[in-house]
């Protein structure tokens, strides 16, 4: 029996094309011209094919040698192109629609007399790069057998994988234990609502939006893209209550008549032989069925006084700008006798409300939170998360790294404690002295109060006044009184700077 390339629950050929597609990543690439024809066949229809076969007696080798599995595609239509593939299922994962196409690689050179050898065949581990290029190369058109070509088969993926791409794309997502997480955050300004969602969307791989309170329309249209279908979505609702989120969340929807019920009368013309207008249509407002409703809800929870200090020392805006925004917070979601944030959520939507109080937490705490309350009803996603061993090595690196910044700061600290304690050690040694030399002047001229006038004059004037008399004798002034007071004078000035 032969088969198209597989597909479907999680098959591995197709596995690089739809995890890339999944991951939002940019390298898919078109091999030029991409009309070449790739047969394919859901591994569910194989089965079945494969089944038939086993239990039907009177089929033989003889005279069925083989069954061809592959998709049966509408009438008049050949099998899907290498193109129609690559755009068919990276468009419905992550609707990216322009795909670069690049030249097919030169063949190997020929040597000029020589016949060219067949390449040998070469296994590819499935969902591996290469083998996924393999099929990619392909170039068959194939008719299915007339087993599955009969009225009485059960198709699963009738019309091929294209036609039901979308089928095949939740199929490949619960194979492969990929889960669109849907939250969204909420909290009063400065309440760390942003690094919160950052934190989130690198965590579980899934997109972060900010929601537009003045057109929830265009917030719509991003939460029902093929990414937030696949992938989830964190969408941080700002300052928004009740009023924002249920016009985002709810829709109007007509409801249907009662089969029972028995039908109304014709309506009658009037007078002037009008009609009168149709009765509205009744309607009803429900939760949105479009599958945009987030699973999970996160309250942020703060004080005022502690939201006014952060946005200050971010520097975020001016004391008035947080008032206002403040204000907005407050009649939305803290106003008595008031629907709120956490009402819609837990009346409308069924699902509980983490309230998150951020006093005293770190942003490591708050993501910790989250990501627990997020893991706690169906369990922690596959998504191409990293391992727990990574995730464990991550934590303590960046432990390690606050360790060492906190150790370099005390370091740091602590030289200047020391250049300071030496500081102090100098001026005080500076201090110590000049009370030392101060000391001594007062013990000094204390002495002197306590001499006679007779005791004084023997003891610092007449010496050198002797001298003086002595030295004018001996050089014979014309003016001895001006000689002997400049000698004083000089004496003095001497004394002064001996001492």
């Amino acid at each position: 029996m032969g088969a198209g390339v597989l597909y479907g629950d999680g098959e591995e050929t197709f596995t690089q094309l739809f995890k890339d597609a999944w991951l939002g990543a940019q390298n898919h690439r078109i091999t030029a011209p991409g009309n070449n024809h790739i047969p394919t066949a859901h591994v569910r229809d194989v089965a079945r094919l494969v089944r038939q076969v086993s239990y039907n007696q009177e089929l033989s080798p003889e005279t069925r040698p083989y069954f061809l599995a592959v998709d049966k595609i509408d009438e008049d239509a050949p099998a899907p192109t290498q193109e129609e593939i690559i755009k068919g299922i990276v468009g419905e994962v992550n609707g990216a629609r322009e795909i670069p196409m690049i030249e097919p690689p030169p063949p190997a050179p020929q040597v000029e007399g020589e016949e060219s050898a067949p390449a040998p065949a070469t296994e590819f581990e499935l969902g591996s790069p290469e083998a996924l290029t393999e099929a990619m190369a392909l170039n068959l058109k194939m008719v299915p057998s007339s087993l599955m070509l009969a009225e009485e088969f059960e198709w699963h993926c009738r019309g091929g994988l294209l036609k039901n791409i979308r089928m095949v794309a939740e199929e490949f997502s619960t194979e492969r234990q990929l889960r669109a997480m849907r939250v969204i955050i909420a909290g009063p300004p400065a309440s760390g609502k942003d690094t919160l969602c950052k934190a989130v969307s690198d965590h579980f791989n899934i997109p972060l939006l900010q929601m537009n309170l003045n057109d929830l329309d265009a917030t719509r249209v991003q939460l029902s893209s093929e990414v937030c279908r696949y992938r989830g979505y964190v969408l941080n609702a700002g300052l928004g209550g009740w009023q924002e989120v249920e016009q985002l969340f709810c829709q109007d929807y007509e409801i249907p008549p009662d089969p029972d019920a028995e039908e109304p009368p014709p309506p009658e013309p009037d007078e002037d032989g009008n009609l009168p207008p149709p009765e509205p249509k009744k309607t009803e407002r429900r939760l949105s069925e479009e599958g945009i409703v987030p699973a999970f809800a996160v309250l942020l929870q703060a004080p005022e006084a502690l939201c006014r200090a952060r946005y200050m020392a971010a520097r975020k805006g001016t004391l008035e700008k947080f008032q206002g925004e403040m204000s907005q917070f407050t009649s939305r979601n803290l106003a008595e006798s008031q629907s709120n944030f956490a009402d819609f959520f837990q009346d409308t939507a069924k699902i509980g409300v983490f309230n998150l109080p951020i006093a005293g937490k770190s942003e490591e705490d708050m993501f910790e939170s989250t990501r627990i309350y997020m893991e706690s009803g169906q369990g922690r996603p596959f998504n191409y998360l990293k391992s727990a061993e990574e995730v464990a090595e991550e934590l303590l690196s960046k432990q390690r790294e606050k360790d060492e910044a906190a150790a370099e700061k005390a370091e740091v600290a602590e030289r200047q404690v020391g250049s300071s304690k030496a500081v102090n050690e100098a001026v005080n040694k500076r201090h110590l002295e000049r009370l030392r030399i101060i000391g001594a002047h007062e013990t000094d001229r204390s002495q002197l109060e306590g001499l006679s006038l007779r005791e004084y004059l023997m003891r610092y004037m007449v010496p050198n006044l002797t001298e003086g008399l002595i030295e004018m004798c001996m050089v014979m002034p014309e003016n001895p009184v001006d000689y002997l007071a400049n000698y004083l004078e000089q004496h003095a000035a001497r004394e002064q700077s001996e001492n």
